[in-house]
Formats: C-alpha cells, sequence, structure tokens
C-alpha cells in the first residue's frame, strides 16, 4: 500500500489558477484526488468570468483537511490511488458563436462572424492571437495612398467623388453588387411583363362587352357582371388622352421606379471608375490608371448600351391615340448580366450553405424562363386574336376562362403562367392548336421544355446528391464496419457499442477530419485556423503556453481528434504513454484496477499525459502510465503523439530544453525525481542519428584523403616516368656520340688502302663506302646544340 503524498499536489501559480481556471491533470503521479465531479459541463452554468469567484466555507475546508489528515476511512480500507492534480475551472469556456447577417432574408447563406462572448475574453483571445503571430486584428498593409484627415461636409463629399477606391474584396462591394443584381431582376421581370400586359402601365382605354337583350345586342361599359361568361372578348375604346387623367399615377409610379433603376446603373459605372484592382498583389488605388483601364474595356461599351434611354422616347404610353409605345426597348438594361453573375459567384463562395443557394439559383432559372414563356404566349394569342379559337386565351378557351371566372389582368397572367409551366415541363394537358403559328409555337416550346426539363433534372440530381455526399459517404463507411463485423462473427453487444459510436460522431458533425477539410490550404493558413479552433484547449496545457510561436503552429496541426464510447479506457496501469490528451468534451473516470474505486472525475479542459511523452530522464514513473482513465459517456479527446512532439522538437532545440525544465519541475514538486539522474537523455532515435552523423563525416574525410593519395600518386609516377624518359635521352645520345666518333676513324683508315687492298671493283665494298661518304660528321658545336635540344 502506497502512502498517500500530501505535499504532492502542484502548488500552482495564483496568476495562472486566476487568469486561465482550467483543470490539469497528470495521471503519471501518485497521491490524494480531488473530484471536479460537481462542476458544470457547460458554460451556461457557470458564472461570468468577470464576476469574482465566491470563496469556498471555512467551514468545508476545515473538513476536507481533517478528512485528508485523517487518511482511510475505518470501514472502507484505502486503496491504492493516483495523484490528480487540479486547478478548479469557475470561469466560461471560451465557445465561440456564429451569428445571422445583415440580410435576414439571407440567413446561413452569407458568410458568418465569431463573436466573443465579453471584452475580457476578447482581449484575452487578441492577446493569445497576437502572441503567436496569428492575431485577427492584424495591421493592414498600406501603400502611402492614407486618408487624409478632412473636415466638412463638401470636402469629403469632393474628396471621395475624386479619390475615393472601394476594394473588391471588401464586404460593402459584395453588398453593392446584390442592389445592382436587385435592378437587373426588376428589368429581367417587367421589361416583357409591360410589353405584353399593357394594362399594368394604366389602361388606355375603356373595356366595352356586348350585352344581348331582347335580341338586341349592345355595347356597354363592361362591368363585373359582364366579364364573366362572355360570348365575346371585350373591345378597347380609347381615352382621348390615352388614360393620362385618370391613371396618371400609375405611370408616375413606374416612372419613379424605372428612373430610380436607372440610377442605379449610372452609380454603377461611378462605382467601376472607383474600383482597385490587383497588380503585382497589391490593389491599385490610382483612380486615372483604373479609369484608363475600364475605358478601354469592353465592359464600359456595353454598361454605355445598357443605360440609353430609348425606353423615355418610344417605351411609353404618350397622351397620342397615333402612338404605340414599345416598352421592350428597356431590354437594353440586360446587358449588365455580368453583375448578376459576379453576385451569384460570391454569395455562392460566402455562402456556409452553398448547396441549397444553387438550387435557390436554379429555381430562379425556372420562373424566370416560365414567365418569359407565358408572356410570348398571351402576346401571339393577341396578335391572332383573344378568343378566336380554343387554344388562345378567351372564352371558348375553357381552361383559361372556365364558367363564372371574372376575365382581368391578373386571371391573364396566371393563366399564361400556367399554361406555360404545363409546356415546358411536359406533364400536363393543354388545348390544342389550330393555327400553323400556334403549331409552330408549341412545337418549339416543346423541343425547348424537353432541354429544359432534362438541364434542370440533371442539375437538381446532382446539387441534392452533393447535399448528402457526405452522409453517402459516412454511410458506405459505417456498411462497410457492418459488413466486416458480421462476416468476422463478432458480438452483437460489440457490433452495437461501434453502430452507437457511428451514430454520436455523425449527429456532433464530426465524420471528417480537421486535415481532410483543411488539406487544400496552405500551412500557415491552416496553422492559424487551427489557433482560432483550439484556443481554448491549448491555453489550458501550461507547459505549451511559453513555447515558441512555431513549435506551437507545428503542434496545433498535429492534434488528433479521437472520440471514446462510453466505457472504453483511455489508458490502463502500466502502459507505455505515447500520447498526451486534452478533454474537449464529456467526462472520464480516474478508477483503481478493479475498475469499481473511482478517485476523479475529469471533464472539459482537463489534460492529462504530458510529462509521459517528453522522456524526462530520472523520472520515477519511467514512461508508465500509473492510473486507469475510463470514459463515462461519449468522450471527445484531443490526442497528441510522442512522435509528432519529438519530431517538432528537433528543430526547436531551445523549446526542447524549455519544455524539459517544465516537466522536471513539476515532477521535482512531487517528489517523483531522481536528482542524481542527468537532465536530459538522448533518445535510441537521436543516438542513432547522431551516429549516423558520424559516420557519415569519417566518410567524408576517408574519401577525402583517398582522393588526396590517388592524386599524390598519380602526380609521383608521372613525374617518375618524365624523369626515366629524360634519362633514356641521355643514354642514346651517348651511345650515338661514341658510335659517330668510331666510325669517323675507321673511314679515314678505308679512305687510305681502297685501291691497294684491291676491293674497289666489290659492290659491297663500294655501297659501304658510299654510305659513310654521305655520313655527315659533327663538330663541336654541333653536338652542343643537339644536346641542348635534347634537354
Amino acid at each position: 500500500m502506497r502512502k498517500l503524498n500530501k505535499s504532492a499536489r502542484y502548488e500552482s501559480d495564483d496568476k495562472n489558477q486566476k487568469d486561465h481556471n482550467v483543470t490539469v491533470v497528470n495521471e503519471e503521479h501518485i497521491g490524494p484526488s480531488i473530484s471536479n465531479e460537481d462542476q458544470p459541463r457547460t458554460s451556461q452554468n457557470q458564472p461570468d468570468q468577470n464576476e469574482p469567484t465566491p470563496p469556498e466555507p471555512k467551514q468545508d475546508q476545515q473538513q476536507q483537511q481533517q478528512t485528508q489528515e485523517a487518511g482511510p476511512s475505518q470501514n472502507e480500507p484505502a486503496p491504492e490511488r493516483p495523484q490528480i492534480n487540479s486547478i478548479q475551472a469557475n470561469g466560461n469556456p471560451f465557445q465561440p458563436t456564429s451569428t445571422a447577417t445583415k440580410f435576414s432574408i439571407m440567413t446561413k447563406l452569407l458568410k458568418k462572424q465569431n463573436r466573443i462572448h465579453n471584452a475580457t475574453e476578447n482581449q484575452e483571445h487578441n492577446e493569445f492571437m497576437q502572441k503567436y503571430g496569428v492575431n485577427q486584428s492584424r495591421a493592414q498593409i498600406t501603400d502611402g495612398n492614407e486618408q487624409p484627415e478632412i473636415r466638412g461636409f463638401f470636402k469629403k463629399l469632393k474628396y471621395y467623388l475624386t479619390n475615393y477606391v472601394i476594394d473588391a474584396s471588401q464586404d460593402k462591394y459584395y453588398y453593392w453588387t446584390i442592389i445592382v443584381t436587385m435592378a437587373y431582376a426588376y428589368n429581367l421581370v417587367f421589361v416583357i411583363a409591360r410589353q405584353v400586359f399593357t394594362d399594368m402601365m394604366g389602361p388606355v382605354g375603356e373595356r366595352m362587352c356586348l350585352l344581348s337583350k331582347d335580341d338586341v345586342n349592345t355595347t356597354v361599359p363592361c362591368t363585373n357582371l359582364l366579364l364573366v361568361n362572355m360570348t365575346q372578348m371585350p373591345t378597347i375604346e380609347l381615352y382621348s388622352d390615352m388614360g393620362w387623367s385618370r391613371y396618371w399615377w400609375i405611370r408616375f409610379g413606374w416612372g419613379v421606379v424605372d428612373v430610380f433603376m436607372d440610377l442605379i446603373y449610372l452609380f454603377d459605372m461611378f462605382v467601376r471608375t472607383r474600383t482597385g484592382y490587383l497588380e503585382q498583389g497589391l490593389v491599385v488605388k490610382d483612380v486615372a490608371k483604373i479609369k484608363k483601364l475600364y475605358y478601354a474595356s469592353k465592359q464600359f461599351k456595353y454598361d454605355i448600351a445598357s443605360i440609353i434611354p430609348i425606353d423615355y422616347l418610344i417605351g411609353w404610353q404618350w397622351p397620342f391615340t397615333w402612338f404605340t409605345p414599345f416598352p421592350i426597348a428597356r431590354l437594353n438594361r440586360l446587358l449588365r448580366k455580368n453583375r448578376v453573375t459576379d453576385c451569384m459567384e460570391r454569395t455562392e463562395t460566402r455562402s456556409s450553405m452553398p448547396n441549397a443557394f444553387r438550387v435557390m439559383v436554379v429555381v430562379w432559372y425556372i420562373i424566370i424562363i416560365i414567365h418569359w414563356n407565358g408572356c410570348l404566349y398571351f402576346w401571339i394569342s393577341e396578335a391572332i386574336g383573344l378568343g378566336t379559337d380554343g387554344w388562345v386565351y378567351g372564352y371558348q378557351n375553357k381552361q383559361s376562362l372556365p364558367d363564372d371566372v371574372k376575365d382581368d389582368l391578373l386571371r391573364r397572367y396566371i393563366y399564361s403562367f400556367y399554361w406555360s409551366t404545363l409546356i415546358l415541363t411536359t406533364i400536363g394537358e393543354v388545348p390544342g392548336p389550330v393555327r400553323n403559328v400556334e403549331f409552330l409555337f408549341v412545337t418549339l416550346d416543346l423541343m425547348c421544355g424537353v432541354l429544359i426539363f432534362a438541364t434542370i433534372v440533371g442539375n437538381v440530381g446532382s446539387m441534392i446528391s452533393n447535399m448528402s455526399a457526405a452522409r453517402t459517404e459516412f454511410q458506405n463507411k459505417m456498411d462497410g464496419i457492418k459488413q466486416y463485423m458480421e462476416l468476422r462473427k463478432v458480438s452483437k453487444q460489440l457490433e452495437m457499442r461501434v453502430i452507437k459510436w457511428f451514430d454520436y460522431l455523425w449527429a456532433n458533425k464530426q465524420s471528417l477530419s480537421d486535415q481532410q477539410v483543411l488539406r487544400v490550404l496552405p500551412d500557415k493558413l491552416q496553422a492559424e485556423i487551427a489557433m482560432q479552433v483550439h484556443f481554448e484547449t491549448l491555453r489550458k496545457v501550461r507547459i505549451f503556453q511559453d513555447c515558441e510561436a512555431g513549435l506551437l503552429a507545428e503542434l496545433v496541426l498535429k492534434l488528433q481528434l479521437q472520440v471514446f464510447s462510453p466505457g472504453d479506457y483511455i489508458c490502463r496501469k502500466g502502459d507505455i504513454g505515447r500520447e498526451m490528451y486534452i478533454v474537449k468534451r464529456g467526462r472520464l473516470q480516474v478508477v483503481g484496477d478493479d475498475g469499481q474505486k473511482v478517485f476523479a472525475t475529469l471533464s472539459e479542459g482537463a489534460v492529462f499525459g504530458e510529462l509521459s511523452i517528453l522522456n524526462i530522464s530520472g523520472s520515477k514513473n519511467g514512461n508508465r502510465r500509473t492510473a486507469n482513465v475510463r470514459s463515462m459517456g461519449y468522450t471527445d479527446l484531443f490526442v497528441l503523439n510522442k512522435n509528432d512532439l519529438w519530431n517538432a522538437l528537433r528543430e526547436y532545440p531551445d523549446a526542447r530544453k524549455l519544455l524539459l525544465a517544465k516537466g522536471r519541475e513539476l515532477l521535482r514538486k512531487d517528489n517523483l525525481l531522481d536528482e542524481n539522474a542527468p537532465e536530459e537523455q538522448q533518445t535510441a532515435e537521436e543516438q542513432a542519428e547522431q551516429l549516423n552523423g558520424s559516420v557519415r563525416v569519417l566518410q567524408t574525410r576517408l574519401a577525402r584523403l583517398i582522393a588526396e593519395h590517388t592524386s599524390t600518386e598519380t602526380k609521383l609516377n608521372s613525374r617518375i616516368e618524365y624523369l626515366e624518359r629524360q634519362l633514356l635521352k641521355y643514354k642514346n645520345l651517348a651511345r650515338r656520340k661514341s658510335m659517330l666518333q668510331g666510325s669517323s676513324a675507321e673511314d679515314m683508315e678505308n679512305r687510305r688502302t681502297p685501291s691497294a687492298m684491291g676491293l674497289t671493283d666489290r659492290p659491297d665494298t663500294v655501297r659501304t663506302i658510299r654510305t659513310m661518304s654521305r655520313t655527315p660528321t659533327l663538330d663541336k658545336g654541333d653536338k652542343e646544340s643537339e644536346k641542348e635540344k635534347l634537354l
């Protein structure tokens, strides 16, 4: 039975306890346990951090002290328990929340903004992020065009009109594209509608209906009763002023809206002359350069063509009976389509639900196509003649005007829209055409309807499949595991545990890992996002609070989220420690070997196992686990692997020394450190790497010595060969000299006695004499010159 070490608790720094309010658990230590089982699980039940924490009653403190001094109860033997060092957490954990955007109708479709609960947490969050170089409020890089301080409304207005430049990546530019898109949608809907349904601009005449009484047909002004069950379509009796005196307010309202939309188009051209563009990665804010580029582009020509006010001349009903208006002249406003495309792309990028937005866009396209086609149907009906046959709109077409249905503007548009929907979707029956023009129009509509319907079905199907792609992938993984368990005859109890684990993952949106999601981003952005997400987790780990920014950025990317089911053991006593754990959500229990005795309960923010991965020399526990930690329910833990930590520490030797010093200090407080042990011990991998480095250095030196020896040996061999050649030349020269001297003496003798000897007639003798006579003799000067040449 190991004695309980009362002094083994962490004497935590008061400042650290006040500022961080964390729970740190080191399961390697042995000592008394402090349970935080009564702590609230969520921040909703916890007091605000700004409020002072109420002190613990003295009576409870005295009882706790007496309990610790008394030791184990008499009725219950004191088991061997691990020491749980905890700093009670009274503050709210930081949980960033998402808010709705400025447009309530676009809720969850636009970008989300993270907000901090109060000023204290906001300041703490910014200080932490700024410490590691990933602060949100980072200073913007200026290019020298800073806005001067200007006083006075008119001076400010003049400055903004002449020098203001907007960045296309800003929110206000995006909101402006939404305004231009709304103006474009207005023109897209009402240009064709006002051309076809002329009464929208105010009637130009009075509708006259046929009244039959006593077999006498008379034409009278139409009433609601006469507009029902007609036998002849009404005629129009024009007003002398084309209805201006009666319906001026309707036309005035349309005129105001038209002028307002055109002013938006004009101001949009001004915005284009003030929209900066990127050049070498920086936003150009030179107004002259922006204007020059815009005026030279094709978009400027389209913008000019889109605001030509032809509709104000021929599109309005002037008070002349001979004049026929053409509101379709406003069709040039549709040349601003690129603004709509830009707005939709930006909305899709900013939206948190892009698939839902794409479905909305497809529905909008369908409505616009049906609207235009319905207007074309009524336009053709008017051109042929309303009520002339069973296909056009009129009393003969009972589908358009059944009995007891009033013929008015709303009825005409609704039926045209209904007919267009049926003909384009090819899912309903419409009256058959009669005339050739009607057949041609219906045929074209059917062909376009087939293409449009196929396109819509394909797009909607792909969007729906994309919306459920994550669920499909998750379900496939789950089905594969279920098939494997069924094939391997896994017990039903274990199978249900696995299925419940999958259900928990899907319910908490944990089907994808962070590394897979963030893989497309650069390392710096990954580290910054991880810092934002794991801010609360990181600041609770004391040994990492003073480490270098680069090391923390690497470690935060190594955190792996693991989910444990109820009853799962995170670690057991005696296991080799290869990971450290940080509790993100859920509760853990530190239990005895029998699994019944509970020594402590760990909640959110608890950290344990960090000393087992530091390889601290002199630790009495070594790298072994000294406690059994079990999950009470479903628990989410961040896990940092030992190999990941040491791979990162290889590049940061100063941080490594700092971490080891902190670990030794923690062990020294708990009397779990052997002071005679060396301060640092290299791992087997490091020793092997060091030996490999030494071997590589020796190999390099040996190769250099071999190369030098080979070079010296080659030079010596070349020198010896040269000397041997020179010596051979001198020997040949001496031999030749001696031969020349002997041959000259013999010639003299032969010249003196040839005839006397009687050998002049022999051919060989004559040849020998001639040869000897041709051989020149070397004097003393020639011999010396030949000797110099040889040398």
